[in-house]
């Protein structure tokens, strides 16, 4: 039983690492981001762990790092810069993440860039 579960895990740990990969470079072309933008992309979407094995806490790592981009080169206004206190706590609800990444990606649909000053209205 320990052996299925282990082959298991590196099967799902296989198609994260691969979904990762498909989403950064849909991300890129899509955005038409260049290398700068897309290595920051890298990073705030890592692949999970070393060795590309499933770390724990790994949603939560992406969560926070979604939370703080949207925050700071990815504000709407000055508003949205304004620092807060964000609790990152267990994940319960990947829909969560998910809603972070779509927001994300409509902020580079209308042209901002990790690497660039957002414009204020």
């Amino acid at each position: 039983k320990l052996e299925t579960l282990n082959i298991d895990y590196i099967a799902i740990n296989n198609k994260l690492w691969n979904l990762t990969h498909l989403l950064w470079l849909l991300i890129k072309m899509k955005y038409k981001l260049d290398q700068h933008n897309f290595e920051i992309l890298q990073s705030i979407l890592p692949i999970a762990g070393q060795n590309n094995e499933i770390s724990e806490g790994w949603e939560e790592q992406i969560e926070s790092a979604l939370v703080y981009v949207l925050r700071t080169c990815l504000a709407k206004s000055k508003k949205d810069k304004k620092i807060s206190q964000h609790k990152i706590g267990k994940i319960r609800d990947i829909n969560k993440v998910i809603r972070h990444i779509k927001i994300v990606c409509d902020r580079l649909e209308k042209g901002q860039r990790f690497s660039d000053n957002p414009v204020f209205d």
